[in-house]
């Protein structure tokens, strides 16, 4: 089901078209023919299904795993930053991305161990610029000196965007994949140590288990490695041997 909601501040200096009453999703690649100049909002669910897909694909964050509980919210804009041609198949603008998705994720306490949901509310901030013409070499990357823009001129090998710039990337071809930065907004804004909200209570599971892992150590020392158990075994017989064998001599 799609939902339209309200108070994203509009980058469009007039009211922009709703995603759904064009059949446009988040779902699929948003062709630049389809863009209107007043821009589209797009106001969905994200289902479940498509979030865990999201989450799997996502960058490994050690032991950390996260599970959506339920779906997302995303309420972003999409707007040109320059007015388009009617009719015209091959102009492709510079485009401006605002708005945020939130959702509830199941993980786990990195203290305790209890389960923890967290929930994320991921901005979603950024300029593409397109690449080079579709007619002179689709699927051509570009490096983001060839992005015209003044914070990366000085970009090369061995020094990195400054950090106002780093929300600006390009396109190719004429579809834009809405679904990837939403992706990578989410990614961005999952917690890297996820802990409980009740401080006092995860303390006190965090002590006790600590105390049950020094109980296990404890009693792992007393009875010796079990992995030396044969060799043990073998160096008791020795000394029962020799001691029987030396009162014998006497």
């Amino acid at each position: 089901m799609l939902t339209c909601p309200v108070g994203l501040q509009s980058l469009s200096a007039v009211p922009t078209i709703q995603a759904f009453e064009l059949g446009l999703s988040i779902t699929r690649p948003l062709q630049i023919q389809e863009l209107p100049n007043e821009g589209l909002h797009y106001g969905e669910k994200v289902s479940e299904t498509l979030l865990s897909d999201l989450l799997e694909h996502g960058p490994a964050r050690g032991s950390v795993r996260f599970h959506p509980e339920g779906p997302a919210d995303l309420d972003i804009e999409v707007v040109p930053a320059t007015q388009l041609r009617p009719g015209t198949t091959t102009q492709r603008p510079t485009i401006r991305i605002h708005g945020h998705v939130e959702l509830t994720l199941n993980s786990c306490c990195v203290r305790c161990l209890c389960d923890v949901r967290p929930r994320i509310h991921a901005p979603v901030e950024i300029t593409l610029h397109p690449d080079k013409d579709p007619l002179e070499g689709i699927g051509t990357a570009s490096k983001p000196s060839d992005l015209e823009n003044p914070q990366l001129e000085s970009w090369d090998e061995e020094t990195f965007p400054q950090p106002e710039a780093l929300d600006e990337d390009s396109y190719q071809g004429t579809d834009v994949f809405l679904l990837d930065i939403v992706r990578e907004a989410i990614q961005l804004a999952l917690p890297s140590s996820p802990t409980c909200k009740d401080t006092d209570a995860c303390d006190l599971r965090t002590q006790q288990l600590i105390r049950e892992a020094n109980a296990e150590i404890e009693a792992s020392n007393a009875e010796g490695d079990p992995r030396w158990a044969a060799l043990r075994a073998l160096k008791r017989e020795i000394d029962e041997t020799n001691h029987g064998g030396g009162t014998g001599n006497h």
